[in-house]
């Protein structure tokens, strides 16, 4: 390995770097890295290839679908500070604010309602300081309990699994 490039000769890495700048973006990953000590730099190397390199690296699920599980799964364990800096990518590379959402109602009902709700309150803020107009409160009652689509909202039925009878 080299200065000047760390990932020279080991694919994994090279992979892995490449995977994670692309999902996180390169100035949150080169701090990540410059911040790094000899206690925790043998866990970054690792995270980079085995987490980025094998395991997004992976062809099998789309990145928008990696980003979606990911949504759900740090906010089912409760893990705010990840979920936030995911929300953030997530919302930079195309997944609507009204996604995410959804993700975290489908995630109170397999990890519980107290999960979702400190989740949604993390995408919340993230959304507030990206300055986006999805974290203003709505101001009236009636908007909020209404059961009508807000924008973006895809209710035609695309994607469905018909002749899936099976609803649990």
């Amino acid at each position: 390995m080299t200065r000047s490039d760390p990932a020279a000769g080991d694919e994994r890495l090279a992979r892995g770097l490449e995977q994670r700048r692309r999902v996180l973006g390169g100035t949150h990953v080169e701090h990540a890295l410059q911040r790094a000590s000899a206690v925790d730099a043998p866990f970054q190397a690792h995270i980079t290839r085995a987490v980025w390199g094998d395991v997004w690296g992976r062809e099998t699920l789309a990145l928008r679908e990696r980003r979606l599980l990911t949504l759900a799964l740090l906010a089912a364990l409760g893990h705010e500070g990840e979920l936030a800096l995911h929300v953030r990518a997530a919302v930079t590379d195309g997944v609507e604010p009204h996604e995410i959402a959804e993700v975290m109602l489908h995630t109170s009902v397999y990890a519980g309602v107290p999960a979702a709700n400190s989740a949604l309150a993390t995408v919340r803020s993230v959304l507030s300081e990206m300055g986006h107009p999805d974290a203003e409160a709505l101001g009236d009652p009636a908007r909020v309990l209404a059961d009508e689509p807000r924008s973006g909202d895809d209710r035609s039925g695309e994607g469905t699994m018909e002749g899936n009878e099976r609803h649990d």
